[in-house]
């Protein structure tokens, strides 16, 4: 019989999965947290793609070092019936849309549905609207109420929790942080 080493319970990486429509930005919202860049043009993922960080310290000023894992999954309907192999383990979810596509706004619905039927438990989540750099008035969108109530329409009823949803630039570095501070303090959080 082989056994498998496994790291204690306490160190395995946190897994953290990008949902979304295709070119919503998930590639690009990850490699600006994890390597702190942007590339103009990146290719359509296929299947899954992950990317590894570790965080000296996390929450601040704690002494805890974690290390995470975020899936970039794929879109494309082709993957609809291996897709949810890749919920597996999750401790995160980062819904992605386009904020000037509100058909990917209204599609989180439907990640959000296939997210909840696939994992058994909650997970710590948080909705990025991202590339608010293609709006004309940039700071408007991240602070602007009226742009709030806009974009909260098309949201599922229950992604509308003000605190978790992000206007985010991968170009520009748009609360790209912030977003993955928001989950990752949820789901340290589900673990006290």
């Amino acid at each position: 019989m082989m056994f498998e080493w496994m790291p204690p319970v306490d160190k395995r990486p946190i897994k953290l999965i990008f949902v979304g429509d295709v070119a919503v930005g998930k590639t690009s919202l990850i490699r600006r947290f994890v390597d702190d860049v942007f590339v103009e043009r990146t290719r359509p993922t296929v299947g899954v793609r992950v990317f590894s960080k570790k965080i000296d310290e996390f929450p601040p000023h704690s002494g805890e070092k974690i290390h995470l894992q975020l899936w970039d999954l794929s879109a494309h309907a082709h993957y609809d019936l291996i897709r949810p192999s890749y919920y597996a383990g999750a401790a995160g979810v980062v819904y992605v849309a386009d904020v000037t596509r509100v058909d990917t706004i209204e599609h989180l619905e439907r990640w959000m549905q296939d997210i909840s039927m696939h994992v058994p438990r909650a997970l710590g989540w948080a909705v990025s609207l991202n590339k608010v750099d293609f709006l004309t008035e940039v700071k408007s969108m991240a602070d602007g109420e009226a742009s709030w109530r806009e974009h909260h329409a098309h949201l599922p009823e229950p992604l509308r929790d003000r605190h978790r949803v992000f206007y985010t630039s991968a170009k520009l570095g748009i609360n790209v942080t912030e977003t993955m501070r928001c989950v990752l303090s949820q789901v340290l959080a589900s673990r006290q």
